[in-house]
């Protein structure tokens, strides 16, 4: 069993945070707007914090960690399967 074979939806994040040692505020902050797959880039300038019960978007915990990264070739590929599958699962749904 494994994080991939069973289609886990975070699959993603953990190569993210695994592969880049991006911490899980940062992670969390994340949107597509942010990465580039075509030139193989993620861009992290985020946090999803938890504060006071609420979800708040801020700056990431410190300035170093705001970067440009270039993407593996195993990370571009996580990346690109999760894309599809958010963009199926999206279809599925129907206009809202």
């Amino acid at each position: 069993m494994s994080a991939k074979d069973d289609h886990d939806p975070l699959y993603a994040a953990y190569v993210l945070i695994l592969v880049l040692g991006l911490r899980r505020g940062e992670m969390l902050g994340l949107t597509w707007p942010m990465v580039d797959l075509d030139t193989a880039q993620l861009e992290v300038g985020y946090s999803l914090q938890r504060i006071g019960g609420r979800l708040v978007r801020g700056p990431t915990k410190t300035e170093a960690s705001d970067a440009i990264l270039p993407l593996p070739a195993f990370c571009l590929s996580t990346l690109r399967l999760h894309y599809r599958a958010q963009a199926a699962a999206k279809h599925a749904a129907g206009p809202f």
